[in-house]
């Protein structure tokens, strides 16, 4: 085996990450879409053909318990379990890549836990597109990029990137011109980071058959469903009151 599929992420803990969200949810609301998210994400992960899953998670290499999944499923024990190192997201991005390669892995393709509409034909298509070009890039709506795959590490690909902004995407295209590299794209999907985010992702799922959601976690959040849930979370259409 010499593909792997890395989720990136952090490991879920009450009152870390997606602050900008938790100011206006609630940390304990935050914390279950937060699980549901990169449960959803990871069981995807978990289906590609003929891959290794790998969960790279920020504080979570020494964990004794895979991730709580909302659903109960079981699919987080398959993976092989890596932390992150570096300071910056940038250096953890490349040195989850520069890790990965060390284990022995020729073809990897790297996901974020921010886009729940992340289909296994996205992670499939970048594993094959990869056969024939040197990086493969998800682009996300905002700006960013929700996957890369790479079968060669390049360092200069995560340097210099003003991350957390629209500006990543181009700025990693414009990186990988430089070197020669040639590049592909999947399709592109929305993240979610904003109130404004949510309520559009709630709008898009509307109606969707529970039977083929490739989101499962997120739609019963999104509808107030999971068990730990006390209602339908508040959604609001704009990001009036959100934290930086």
């Amino acid at each position: 085996m010499n593909k792997a599929c890395v989720l990136f992420g952090r490991y879920p803990e009450p009152g870390q990450g997606k602050t900008r969200l938790a100011a206006a949810l609630g940390e304990e609301s935050t914390f279950l879409l937060y699980q549901a998210l990169l449960a959803d994400t990871a069981w995807k992960v978990s289906q590609v053909p003929e891959a290794m899953p790998v969960a790279a998670l920020a504080n979570g290499e020494d964990y004794q318990a895979p991730p709580p999944d909302p659903l109960g499923r079981a699919f987080f024990e398959t993976f092989q379990r890596i932390g992150q190192e570096g300071d910056s997201f940038g250096q953890r991005l490349g040195g989850t890549f520069r890790r990965v390669f060390g284990l022995g892995f020729s073809r990897i393709v790297l996901v974020g836990a921010d886009s729940p509409e992340l289909s296994l034909h996205d992670l499939t298509d970048a594993f094959a597109k990869l056969e024939q070009h040197d990086l493969v890039l998800g682009p996300a709506a905002d700006g960013g990029y929700y996957l890369i795959a790479l079968k060669r590490f390049y360092s200069s690909l995560f340097e210099n990137i003003t991350w957390s902004t629209s500006a990543v995407f181009a700025e990693t295209v414009h990186k990988a011109e430089a070197l020669g590299l040639t590049v592909a794209t999947t399709a592109q999907r929305w993240d979610v980071d904003f109130l404004s985010d949510l309520a559009a992702l709630k709008e898009r799922r509307t109606g969707r058959p529970e039977r083929t959601s490739s989101c499962p976690a997120t739609d019963a959040w999104l509808k107030g469903q999971l068990a730990e849930q006390q209602g339908t979370p508040p959604l609001l259409s704009d990001r009036e009151g959100e934290a930086t």
